[in-house]
């Protein structure tokens, strides 16, 4: 199978290629290739189908892809406020980073509508703790720190904001897939 074969372009509802639809994606034009998912020809997977989302098929992948999307949302804003927390891209990130954005997507998931940003950032606090993380000026993978590990009334508004931009994020695509 060729890598031409499996990109294309979507936008709302259709993949504007080759007409294949793609439920659940609205005002959304989203690029995809194999080299954007940094997989060999053949592994890539189109997102779910809402049919599968239903059936409850797919949801590991669905929950990666959004938590790709959040945390390429949360690093360009990181950058566009000089702050630096969020600088390395999804597929740098080791294994347990990547599972610790995948598990909130979880969690938004599970409590779907009833979330706050405050809920999402004490969550977030709660996950960092568990895995051996402290409050530290600087954040820094090695020494596991990190300067948000504090109450949410207690960071800066801007940090406030990436709370609230992947709650939204999540949202949008739960509450019309589901």
């Amino acid at each position: 199978m060729s890598n031409e074969a499996e990109v294309g372009v979507y936008t709302g509802h259709e993949r504007v290629d080759d007409g294949v639809k793609i439920e659940g994606l609205t005002d959304a034009k989203i690029e995809v290739s194999t080299d954007d998912v940094n997989v060999k020809p053949g592994e890539w997977r189109a997102p779910p189908t809402h049919e599968e989302l239903v059936m409850g098929m797919h949801t590991s992948v669905l929950h990666e892809f959004i938590a790709r999307m959040c945390h390429d949302v949360n690093r360009v804003y990181s950058s566009s406020i000089n702050d630096n927390l969020e600088s390395c891209l999804w597929d740098d990130l080791d294994k347990a980073e990547q599972q610790s954005v995948i598990g909130g997507v979880r969690y938004v998931a599970q409590h779907n509508g009833e979330l706050t940003p405050k809920m999402m950032h004490d969550e977030w606090v709660n996950d960092k703790r568990r895995r051996g993380w402290v409050y530290g000026a600087a954040k820094n993978y090695k020494n596991k720190t990190h300067p948000n590990l504090m109450p949410y009334n207690q960071i800066h508004k801007t940090q406030q904001a990436k709370d609230e931009m992947f709650l939204t994020i999540c949202q949008s695509f739960f509450t019309r897939s589901l």
